[in-house]
């Protein structure tokens, strides 16, 4: 099923092909951006005291990279990193509102390689009218296993709260400049699920070593 030359380049690109496929959560092409996007998800994972989320994004997206290859889907996704970016996302999500448990983890790497193949599936459908899945089957993948989460005993949902509104929850907002300058940052590093500025200046310059133009609306955005 493998020859040697497909697997040597492959062993050879993978490092490459994970970094693209979490620099394209943002649709940058880019090995660096990835690289910057991954510090930022550490940073920012290890600040707020949640480290498995940063450890959940890097085996996500190897997971997803890695079932692109063994499903042997078109190279060219692959070395654009369109394999990895919907992986990452999961795994991001799983520890973020699941607890941890080997189900949990379990989970993650089936739903991260799953990704792979729905992606596949669903730009094959999309295509007739020239759009892409984007992260849609990060979403979709990712849902039927938080809504399925509190049926079974491995996927504790101890993080994802109650249906109501909790009461006695602080809902105050300060409006001074420094803390605009956090909130701002902060909306930029949710894109990964994570609560951190210094994570979203990660993220910027991930960004803008890749297209200034790209790190520039994203902020303005």
């Amino acid at each position: 099923m493998f020859d040697k030359d497909y697997i040597a380049t492959s062993v050879k690109e993978f490092p490459r092909t994970v970094a693209r496929g979490v620099g394209q959560v943002m649709f940058q092409d880019n090995m660096w951006t990835g690289i910057l996007f991954l510090i930022g998800i550490f940073w920012g994972a290890y600040a707020e005291g949640s480290p498995l989320v940063a450890w959940g994004a890097l085996a996500g997206v190897i997971v997803s990279t890695l079932a692109g290859y063994i499903l042997r889907l078109p190279d060219q996704n692959g070395a654009q990193g369109l394999w990895g970016f919907n992986g990452v996302l999961v795994g991001c999500a799983f520890p973020t509102f699941l607890g941890n448990t080997p189900w949990m983890w379990i989970g993650l790497i089936i739903c991260s390689a799953l990704t792979t193949v729905a992606r596949s599936g669903m730009d094959n459908f999309f295509s007739r009218w020239n759009l892409s899945s984007f992260t849609f089957p990060f979403v979709f993948c990712t849902w039927i296993f938080l809504l399925s989460a509190r049926l079974f005993n491995g996927f504790p949902p101890v993080y994802m709260g109650s249906p109501e509104f909790p009461h006695g929850v602080d809902t105050t907002i300060s409006l001074g400049f420094g803390d605009l300058v956090v909130y701002w940052l902060r909306g930029i590093s949710q894109v990964f699920l994570i609560k951190s500025w210094v994570c979203g200046v990660f993220f910027l310059a991930g960004l803008a070593v890749s297209s200034w133009r790209a790190a520039l609306w994203a902020a303005i955005g």
